[in-house]
């Protein structure tokens, strides 16, 4: 006899033994792009409400208007299924900016008021801000990272302030240079006369301020020399504002000019603009590598090279662009080349912003890496879609009276980040739990006093 055994079907679960409970793992690597859902409209109704608020209080409310852009925009970014925000609260930003606008304020009226203590004071505020302009940017930066977070853990700003100083202080000394060396020659009898040490102020003869004879004057009743005689010599202490046939004190100033003068200011300027590229490389390389995400640090691999590449096709175009208008105005180019000049003029400026931007972007995300190299940014932005962007948002502003920005501002901030991601290299889970560890509550006190938002 025979017995039938049943078989198993097919449809028959496993034993519960039997049943896989490991949990899936990350693909490993893997590229998590970054997504914008900002919607013009949405955006509209916190731009319309910020500015009608800000112009009602007298700018007080724009610290509210700040923290809520950036929050929108912040919250509507996100990268491996974690949003951005921004944390900052607007007292913090509102305190900064009473400070900045009584600064201000006090420079403006030191800027126009003649008393000799005013133009004391007023140099005083310029030589303290060069002095200070870099430990300003790390202040900025510090704060504006601080309040920056992203699935709960916040990023930092390593406050270098030495390495600031080795960063900002060539390109700011440079830019000194410059300026004083195109004013110098203008001025070129003041300071003649500050390293002989007469500091007799010139002044200006009156009739009343003569005394001898008459002063000679023509029939519109102004003086005028005598053969022979100069203006200088109706008075050895004053010097006439002008004389017949002569030029006035500011009119001689140009005359006396001579292009041989300006050939300092040329070999400075000639300095800043080769040097343009490295003080970028430097700039974005000391921005970069003093970010922190957590306890995480970013790397950032650029060369100055990279910058070379990007910088010389805009000073070969404006190159280009300068020599083309000196040749018209030297011999002419007709109608016709004139109107191409214009016009090669106004697509010059939105054309090189579009690609100085891309690239830049490109080369700072695209170089930099979080935590040894687990985590690498990505970034492509296109040159001439970001170029379109640019430009058809210059249109809309200008031809609706500025009501179309927000959605210029929306458009941008989509075409930028649309083109960035994130590539994977290491577990998602074990990197944000050892980012959790955060500085004692009394140190994070501590540095809230002192970070600030100098941004007016």
């Amino acid at each position: 006899m025979t017995t039938d055994s049943p078989q198993p079907s097919s449809s028959t679960p496993p034993p519960a033994a039997a049943q896989s409970t490991a949990i899936p793992r990350e693909e490993i690597p893997r590229n998590e792009p970054v997504l914008f859902s900002g919607q013009a409209g949405e955006f509209f109704g916190i731009w319309f409400v910020n500015n009608i608020l800000t112009w009602m209080t007298l700018g007080i409310y724009s610290a509210w208007a700040k923290v809520r852009t950036l929050q929108y925009f912040y919250g509507n970014t996100e990268v491996a299924g974690g949003r951005f925000a921004f944390t900052a609260k607007p007292l913090q930003i509102l305190k900064s900016r009473i400070i900045a606008f009584g600064l201000l304020v006090i420079f403006l009226f030191a800027e126009n008021s003649p008393a000799t203590w005013a133009l004391y004071l007023y140099l005083g505020f310029v030589v303290t801000y060069l002095v200070l302009a870099p430990v300003l940017t790390v202040l900025v930066m510090s704060f504006q990272l601080r309040y920056s977070a992203w699935r709960g853990i916040p990023f930092r700003f390593n406050k270098d302030y030495r390495g600031a100083y080795r960063v900002y202080l060539p390109p700011l000394l440079l830019m000194l240079l410059v300026g004083g060396s195109v004013m110098a020659p203008f001025f070129q009898d003041e300071i003649a006369a500050a390293f002989s040490g007469d500091t007799a102020p010139v002044e200006v003869a009156q009739e009343s301020d003569w005394v001898g004879p008459d002063l000679p004057k023509n029939k519109d009743g102004q003086l005028k020399s005598e053969p022979g005689m100069s203006c200088d010599e109706y008075h050895p202490n004053k010097v006439p504002t002008k004389c017949s046939g002569e030029a006035g004190v500011g009119e001689q100033a140009f005359e006396n000019l001579t292009p041989y003068q300006f050939i300092p200011a040329a070999i400075f300027m000639l300095l800043l603009l080769l040097g343009l590229p490295y003080f970028d490389f430097i700039n974005q390389r000391f921005l970069a590598r003093n970010i922190r995400f957590g306890v995480a640090e970013v790397t950032y691999t650029g060369q100055a090279r990279d910058y070379y590449r990007i910088y010389w096709l805009w000073l070969l175009a404006s190159a280009l662009l300068v020599t083309a208008w000196i040749a018209n105005a030297a011999w002419g180019a007709g109608n016709a080349g004139f109107i191409a000049l214009v016009i090669a003029t106004i697509l010059y400026f939105p054309l090189t912003k579009a690609y100085l931007k891309s690239r830049r972007y490109n080369l700072l995300f695209g170089k930099c890496s979080i935590d040894n190299g687990k985590f690498q940014l990505k970034a492509d932005v296109p040159f001439l879609r970001l170029a379109f962007v640019l430009i058809t948002n210059t249109l809309a502003v200008t031809f609706t009276f500025g009501l179309m920005t927000a959605w210029a501002k929306v458009r941008t901030a989509r075409v930028i980040l649309d083109s960035m991601s994130l590539d994977v290299n290491a577990r998602m889970d074990q990197f944000l739990a050892a980012q959790e560890e955060k500085q004692s509550a009394l140190a994070e006190e501590m540095a809230d006093v002192f970070d600030i938002d100098v941004a007016f």
